[in-house]
This record gives C-alpha cells, sequence and structure tokens, in this order.
C-alpha cells in the first residue's frame, strides 16, 4: 500500500495495483481499474516514486524500476 494525501487533508493507503492512470489536471487524479477516481494533492512523480519502492520492498530487489517507468521527456515518442 503507498500513502496519498487528498484533497480534503485525508491521509488514505491506497493498493497501488488499483492504480490505472494517473494525471495532472493539474490537480493529481488517480484513476484506478474500479472506475473510482481519487483527487488528491500529491504530484504524480512523488506517487509514481512512492510505487517504486513499495515494489522495490515487495519484490527484494528483483525488480529493475526502471522497467515501471521510462524517461518522461521520451513518453510521447514511446510506441
Amino acid at each position: 500500500m503507498i500513502l496519498v494525501n487528498t484533497m480534503q487533508g485525508e491521509k488514505m493507503y491506497i493498493n497501488p495495483d488499483m492504480i490505472e492512470t494517473i494525471r495532472a489536471t493539474p490537480d493529481t487524479v488517480l484513476f484506478l481499474n474500479t472506475n473510482k477516481r481519487i483527487l488528491v494533492k500529491d504530484t504524480p512523480e512523488a506517487l509514481v516514486a512512492r510505487i517504486i519502492a513499495y515494489r522495490q520492498q515487495i519484490y527484494g530487489g528483483r525488480m529493475d524500476p526502471s522497467n515501471l517507468v521510462g524517461d518522461p521527456e521520451n513518453w510521447d515518442n514511446d510506441k
């Protein structure tokens, strides 16, 4: 589980496997695979860092985080 901070000031733990997409619109919105949306104060970059840290902890270093997230500068060029 990762910690997120809601816009109402609540702290909430989310299962990162339930997150389908994260968008900055400019507020950060988590789109879950249950079709729910959660508006949070955290930046997308902070959330991605927490997800990577969570998965490293779970998989004990057997996972290379560079495979999870590419360079944001090249996201539009990824095919």
